[in-house]
């Protein structure tokens, strides 16, 4: 077998929950170990029963369960017995998501870790960490999850924050237990102004004002309602023409669409529901600060995707932000909107401190290049595969 003798099996997701950082992050994997000459596929649950439902609702959520916790859990039972055993002593199943965590039940006879995002699910359940309430079927998730991590031979944890949440929230037994950091899934860099503007087209017309950028969805912990509000003060306070802010992600809600109507800001926000990802560095290069001032974090892609491009960052320092962006950007707690507001408006007027901001993200920005992380899962799966067979 290729690969000094390690084949891997990415657990992913399922692919009707379109919980895209996670596909990218099994996808990531397959292709990285591929390259390197190590055998790796992915196996995720199908959809069977899901694609019964007509539309999103319960009967679709409970029919996902269905494929994902019963139907799947035979097939990986199946998929490991047909195994040869000279195959099955080279194989690291690799539970790509922990929300997949309760597949470990499953993997206790073979090779196998759980890389393990961000427990702001676990926490909300547990109610350690102030966000909406979690409804019974929730809690009941979790605590499953919950469980799956404990069962766990092996962990990897994408940050020092997410490895003190998982030692505080489970009663972890296993002692093998790593920090990698998450790398760029895409090689994000500087453009000349002609390729940026080129990139984006008519996605977002130019109207000659500086361009705020924010990428991310309509989860509470994004903190979408702060970051208008911090547009708000924005135009209230500054002395020249206000920066037009630009969000990628998901369609925003009534209540925010009516906020931006009551406080006259609907030609100052541009939403954008989707783009590719050369759109996407045309927009990080296009613009002139990058604001993510989320509640919590697990790692927080977007900054660094910003930093790689050359965008300043304006950032708060919930959960993991503060070890990914260490002293690269300009940071405060996610509350302290007024302080935040400040931030950007500084960047817009000192071209120093913009020109400083930029330097230190490209620095910062080294640490998330392949080949880092590659390296340390190779080398990770290396201990499991020895340590099995001891």
């Amino acid at each position: 077998m290729a690969g000094n003798g390690i084949r891997v099996i990415a657990l992913g997701n399922y692919r009707a929950d379109r919980q895209v950082s996670m596909k990218r992050f099994a996808d990531l994997m397959v292709d990285s170990l591929s390259e390197r000459g190590i055998t790796a596929e992915a196996l995720r649950p199908e959809a069977h029963l899901g694609r019964l439902a007509t539309q999103k609702g319960e009967v679709a959520k409970w029919l996902g369960y269905v494929d994902k916790f019963i139907l799947f859990p035979r097939r990986l039972r199946k998929f490991i017995a047909r195994m040869p055993p000279q195959e099955r002593n080279e194989t690291v199943f690799h539970v790509c998501d922990h929300s997949n965590s309760p597949y470990v039940a499953q993997l206790t006879g073979v090779a196998h870790l759980v890389t393990c995002h961000d427990l702001m699910a676990v926490k909300l359940a547990l109610g350690t960490l102030e966000g909406p309430p979690v409804r019974w079927t929730g809690r009941r998730l979790q605590a499953m999850i919950r469980r799956g991590l404990e069962r766990a031979a092996n962990i990897v944890c994408d940050s020092d924050n997410t490895r003190r949440d998982l030692n505080t929230s489970c009663e972890v037994r296993c002692a093998n237990i790593a920090t990698i950091r998450l790398q760029l899934n895409y090689p994000y860099g500087p453009l000349d102004g002609e390729t940026a503007r080129h990139r984006i087209g008519a996605l977002v017309p130019d109207d000659g004002r500086p361009m705020l950028l924010h990428v991310g969805n309509n989860s509470w912990y994004k903190n979408r309602d702060g970051i208008l509000r911090i547009c708000r003060r924005l135009k209230e306070r500054s002395g020249r023409p206000m920066p037009r802010l630009v969000i990628v992600g998901a369609p925003m809600t009534a209540a925010q669409r009516q906020y931006l109507a009551g406080n006259d800001l609907e030609h100052d926000v541009f939403w954008l529901a989707e783009c590719s990802t050369l759109e996407l560095e045309g927009l990080y290069n296009m613009a002139s600060v990058f604001l993510f001032p989320s509640k919590y974090e697990g790692f927080g892609w977007p900054p660094i995707e910003a930093q790689a491009c050359g965008c300043p960052v304006v950032a708060s320092y919930g959960g993991a932000l503060a070890e990914v962006l260490e002293d690269s950007a300009l940071t405060a707690d996610w509350s302290d909107e007024q302080g935040l507001s400040e931030q950007v408006r500084r960047i817009l007027s000192e071209k120093a401190l913009a020109g400083d901001l930029r330097a230190a993200g490209f620095k910062n920005v080294v640490r998330f290049r392949a080949p880092k992380m590659i390296d340390d899962y190779i080398q990770f799966y290396k201990v499991i595969l020895e340590a099995k067979r001891t």
